[in-house]
């Protein structure tokens, strides 16, 4: 029959779930018994045994979100410079080639004598002017020496037409002084290289301020030079309408003095006593 203390350490090992059946208690009880005298003592509790380890499964490793790219910043607009004024182009003729200028001596002087030829001094002399655009017309003569002045129109021919400024049509040819015209051009000292130009304008107020811009020019140190200065004086100021430009270079020569009269050759005649004997 098994003690009160027996009985109350096994009922405290089966509260504690030491005991795992009735097989494992009995053991228990028969271990404790076998100590005979020492039945009366309490028995020191099994060690408790480890619990086994329960096995991790790691949880998969999650990406990070890759970062956002950088926000590309837009370039700044760009800034408009200040409004500056174009420049003005380049003061010309408004188109090239339209007037054509011939000096035609009148009446020719020597055979073959034409368009570009040398002139003598005081030979009478004729300008061709034809123009591919209309306009009031103009002519100015840079001599040999330099000197630039409007010779057409002058008061003669403005006497002629009444005061009317001389007009050329388009494609036409104006020949100056008109054969019935009771003036000539009749070229003079110095002789030497010259240059004659053909203004064509469009507007009747530019003949009047071309001629005063022309007025006290000093003489050119090249005649060769008179259209480009013509053209300076044309732009500064530029004129109110549009303008054509032709020239002709030309050339002034001395009459040829005329040949001296070549005395006769006396003929020789032998003296009496030089006739030999030819025989």
């Amino acid at each position: 029959m098994k003690t009160p203390k027996v009985l109350a350490l096994l009922l405290a090992l089966a509260l504690a779930g030491a005991l795992p059946g009735r097989e494992d208690g009995a053991a228990a009880v028969s271990a404790t018994r076998g100590g005979g005298a020492g039945d009366d003592l309490p028995l020191p509790p099994p060690p408790s045994q480890p619990a086994a380890p329960v096995p991790v499964t790691p949880a998969p490793a999650v990406p990070a979100p890759a970062a956002p790219p950088p926000a590309v910043q837009a370039p700044p607009p760009p800034v408009a410079p200040p409004f500056t004024q174009a420049p003005p182009p380049p003061c010309a003729p408004t188109e090239a080639g339209m007037v054509r200028l011939a000096i035609q001596p009148q009446p020719p002087l020597y055979p073959g004598q034409g368009p570009g030829s040398p002139v003598y001094v005081g030979e009478a002399v004729r300008y061709g002017i034809t123009s591919e655009r209309f306009g009031y017309v103009l002519v100015v003569d840079a001599t040999p020496d330099g000197k630039v002045s409007v010779i057409f129109p002058n008061e003669l021919s403005r006497r002629q037409d009444g005061g009317a400024e001389p007009q050329l049509a388009a494609g036409r040819t104006l020949s100056i002084p008109d054969p019935r015209a009771g003036f000539q051009f009749k070229t003079e000292e110095p002789a030497g290289r010259g240059v004659a130009i053909a203004l064509v304008l469009s507007e009747k107020s530019d003949a009047a301020d071309v001629a005063g811009r022309l007025t006290g020019l000093a003489p050119l140190a090249r005649p060769d030079d008179a259209e480009r200065t013509l053209t300076g004086l044309l732009c500064q100021p530029r004129l109110r309408g549009s303008w054509w430009i032709g020239g002709a270079p030309y050339e002034i020569i001395r009459p040829a003095a005329p040949p001296q009269a070549t005395p006769p050759r006396p003929h020789a005649v032998p003296p009496p006593n030089a006739i030999r004997n030819t025989y």
